[in-house]
């Protein structure tokens, strides 16, 4: 009989995300078009984009330029040497699907010839135009000037899906139901905000449905509103239900946190 080989352990270098900065990353080039439309949907500028710049005293002219057309500067990422060419090849790459890269490329030539004679007033960088300081008072005077080729336009923002509890994992079709349970009475259901004998008690509604003791007492008070046992001031705005379910569209769930958390402690397989 063979003898058993010893255990051998492996020490698991810890990594940090500051690693990543040195990972070759495929070039936009080398994208399908389903990852380039990806990466297009993250150009877009969103409130956040627009926070991040808000009090600034000056600015790169080329993150100017990107804020003017709604794009988030963090994307384009023109910081980089070398990649304002690859920006120019990817937007051809999205024709006709999407012009919005090619009318940012497009802009980029008119804004530094007006760099060079002064139209645009900033502080010039003597490697590259495009790494030149001006202020936001400064380039809303330039944009004024009507120099660039087009006026853009925001993306609309889209429209979340209607939940449909059918197509949800079980898990989840269960809470939907819980949390359909806890609607207040100016909401179509019975529960009357403050009043506890209104309130349902879905502690034996999961057990029925196959769940232990303990997994329905988490799943019970994941469905549980912030006004159970407690009134609202009259006029509130009222909050019931599990805020993320909110977010949840046909086509599977978008990240929630806390309720992560907790659901990922269970496994509901032997259901």
């Amino acid at each position: 009989m063979k003898p058993a080989e010893p255990l051998k352990f492996t020490l698991i270098r810890p990594t940090s995300g500051i690693e990543l900065l040195g990972k070759h990353l495929k070039p936009l080039t080398d994208r399908t078009q389903d990852e380039l439309q990806e990466f297009v949907r993250r150009l877009e500028a969103d409130d956040y984009t627009f926070e991040r710049f808000q009090g600034v005293a000056e600015l790169r002219v080329w993150q100017a330029l990107a804020l003017h057309q709604f794009l988030d500067p963090a994307v384009l990422g023109l910081n980089r040497k070398g990649r304002l060419g690859e920006l120019k090849r990817a937007a051809k790459m999205l024709l006709p699907s999407s012009t919005r890269l090619l009318t940012f490329v497009a802009d980029v030539p008119i804004m530094l010839e007006d760099i060079e004679q002064g139209n645009l007033v900033c502080v010039k960088s003597t490697g590259d135009l495009l790494q030149s300081f001006t202020t936001p008072e400064q380039f809303k005077s330039y944009v004024m000037k009507g120099r660039l080729s087009v006026y853009p336009q925001r993306a609309r923002k889209k429209e979340s899906s209607p939940v449909v509890p059918a197509l949800l994992p079980p898990v989840l079709r269960d809470m939907w139901e819980g949390i359909e349970r806890w609607k207040p009475v100016d909401h179509g259901g019975t529960v009357v905000p403050g009043r506890r004998s209104t309130e349902p008690d879905l502690l034996p509604f999961f057990v029925e449905r196959g769940y232990s003791v303990h997994q329905s007492k988490v799943l019970a008070s994941l469905c549980r509103p912030p006004t159970a046992h407690i009134g609202r001031p009259q006029g509130a705005e009222p909050r019931f239900g599990v805020p993320w379910l909110s977010k949840v569209n046909a086509k599977g769930l978008k990240p929630f946190a806390s309720s992560a958390k907790y659901l990922s402690n269970f496994s509901f397989a032997d259901r």
